[in-house]
């Protein structure tokens, strides 16, 4: 079960990347990264929801979409920024990353280990709501360029 499982959402990974590779053709970055944010953030909120085939479909989705928002913010760092700060640049993306992951991570698992796993998951989309926008308001100009 956990290999037929798994092999799903690495299909959903290499599909939304061949996905995103052909959109960014056709919109721009700020469109790409908005859409594939947004994406996460409602599938981590419908995963709130009762209902296991429903969580299964939007837990695709959201694997599919961190799949295409980590080839748009590559790709986009790698217009953006010069060959002597990228790697800079990438180790704070992901220590950051891992950072919330960590700090946020004993939050929700004991919200989960109260019986509340629908509330934990509510929680982070709409905490994941609140950060893109604070993100999204300064970065919008920037990426318009």
């Amino acid at each position: 079960f956990f290999g037929g499982f798994y092999a799903i959402l690495q299909m959903s990974m290499a599909g939304s990347s061949l996905l995103v590779t052909l959109a960014s053709r056709r919109f721009n970055d700020s469109a790409l990264l908005l859409t594939t944010a947004l994406l996460i953030l409602l599938s981590i909120i419908f995963l709130g929801f009762d209902g296991v085939w429903i969580g299964f479909l939007f837990f695709i989705i959201g694997v599919g979409s961190w799949g295409m928002l980590k080839t748009v913010v590559m790709d986009v760092l790698n217009r953006m920024t010069d060959s002597t700060t990228r790697a800079t640049v990438i180790s704070l993306q992901l220590f950051t990353i891992h950072a919330l992951f960590a700090i946020l991570g004993p939050l929700l698992g004991s919200i989960m280990e109260g019986g509340e796993i629908h509330r934990a998951f509510l929680i982070a989309g709409i905490g994941g709501a609140v950060c893109i926008t604070v993100l999204w308001l300064p970065l919008r100009r920037t990426l318009q360029k």
